[in-house]
This record gives structure tokens, C-alpha cells and sequence, in this order.
């Protein structure tokens, strides 16, 4: 029987963590909609900073990541990829590249393992958000 999807990502990325040795993982948090209501992906990405957490003990530098696919878009469009076909293969790497600058930029915030800042900027538990 083969590894379920999850299963594989983990062993895949534990090995990278074991080759690289990374002082600590930078994660976007989308801004929490006009509505005040939660965005939809705070749960998968709590979840994730979550088992993250406890699978490598290493802080997690959130970084707001509002506008980045936008910024993404509008530099795609600017390398001549004019096709909505052609941006969306490359958008989300652009995004993350965008992400990790903003980190390299210092405009991170760090938190130790097991805590992150909620989109109001009030710290809570990744095991109880």
C-alpha cells in the first residue's frame, strides 16, 4: 500500500529539515477579511504551523502576507506573460518569493514554537486556536 499524500510530504520535508538544518520556518498569514470573521485558511494554516511545531521545535516567523499574490500578478505581467494560463503556473512561486523577501526585508514577527500571533496581533496557542 502506498503513503498517503500527507505521509509523504512530512518524510520529504523531515529530510530536508535534516539536510538543511533551518533555524526556523517563515509562514504567510492571509489578513483577516473586512468582515472580521476569520480568513477561510487560518484553520489549515494553524493546523499546519501546528503539527510544524511539534515536528521541528523551531520558531515560526509569520510574515502578513496581504497583497502578495496581487504583487505576484502585476509582476508577471510586467515579464511579458500576458496569458492568465502561463501567470498561474508561476503565481504562487512568486508569492512565496515575495514572502521570504518581506522576511529578509526584517518584516517579520517571530514567535517562539507553539505560539502565533491571531490576525489581530494577540498571541495564542497553535494546539488551541
Amino acid at each position: 500500500m502506498a503513503a498517503q499524500p500527507e505521509t509523504r510530504f512530512w518524510v520529504a520535508f523531515d529530510a530536508l529539515v535534516a539536510e538543511w538544518h533551518p533555524c526556523g520556518f517563515v509562514l504567510g498569514w492571509p489578513p483577516t477579511p473586512a468582515s472580521g470573521n476569520p480568513h477561510p485558511m487560518h484553520p489549515a494554516i494553524t493546523a499546519f504551523a501546528n503539527t510544524l511545531t511539534a515536528r521541528h521545535a523551531k520558531p515560526i516567523y509569520w510574515v502578513d502576507e496581504s497583497l502578495t499574490s496581487a504583487h505576484a500578478e502585476q509582476l508577471l505581467r510586467e515579464t511579458g506573460k500576458r496569458r492568465w494560463q502561463a501567470r498561474k503556473a508561476r503565481l504562487d512561486a512568486v508569492a512565496a518569493a515575495l514572502i521570504l523577501q518581506t522576511f529578509c526585508d526584517g518584516h517579520a514577527t517571530v514567535h517562539p514554537p507553539g505560539a502565533i500571533t491571531h490576525a489581530h496581533g494577540k498571541p495564542i496557542d497553535i494546539a488551541t486556536p
